[in-house]
C-alpha cells in the first residue's frame, strides 16, 4: 500500500484493516460495509457491522463496563464509521443500544491505555432486559 494510506494488511487472506479498524475485503474500499468485522486499537475483533447498521459487540459487563464513569466505551475511530450507533450484548440476555447521536452529545474522552476512546454513561443507554419466567 501507498504511505498516503494509514492502512495495514491484515495477516492472511490480502485483506486490509482500515484506520477505524474495519476489515475490508478489497484494498480501496473507503467505508464500512455491512458485516465487516470491526477492530480495536490492538488489532482484535470486537464486533461487526449488522445489516441493519449497528455495530454490534458481545461484552461482559464484569470486564468491560466502566465504572467511573459508569458506562460503556468503544474506540474514537468506530464512531467515525457509517453505522446508526452501538449494539451492546450480554452474556445474560441484557442489550444495550445507543445511537452515534448521544455519542456526539454526551460521550466522554477517555485514555486508559487501550487507545482513545470515547464513553458514553450508562443513563443514555436504552437497555432490554431479557423476560424472566414465572415461578408460579
Amino acid at each position: 500500500m501507498s504511505g498516503k494510506n494509514d492502512r495495514r494488511w491484515a495477516a492472511g487472506g490480502g485483506t486490509w484493516v482500515g484506520t477505524a479498524g474495519v476489515r475490508h475485503a478489497q484494498p480501496y474500499s473507503t467505508s464500512a460495509g455491512r458485516g465487516c468485522q470491526v477492530y480495536n486499537a490492538q488489532g482484535r475483533v470486537i464486533g461487526h457491522v449488522t445489516p441493519d447498521g449497528w455495530l454490534e459487540k458481545h461484552v461482559d459487563p464484569a470486564k468491560h463496563m466502566l465504572r467511573k464513569p459508569a458506562g460503556w466505551a468503544t474506540d474514537e475511530g468506530h464512531l467515525s464509521l457509517p453505522i446508526r450507533g452501538l449494539r451492546l450484548l450480554c452474556p445474560d440476555g441484557t442489550r444495550y443500544e445507543a445511537s452515534l447521536e448521544l455519542f456526539r452529545r454526551h460521550g466522554i474522552s477517555i485514555e486508559r491505555g487501550f487507545g482513545r476512546q470515547v464513553v458514553l454513561p450508562l443513563g443514555f443507554w436504552r437497555v432490554e432486559r431479557p423476560a424472566q419466567p414465572s415461578l408460579f
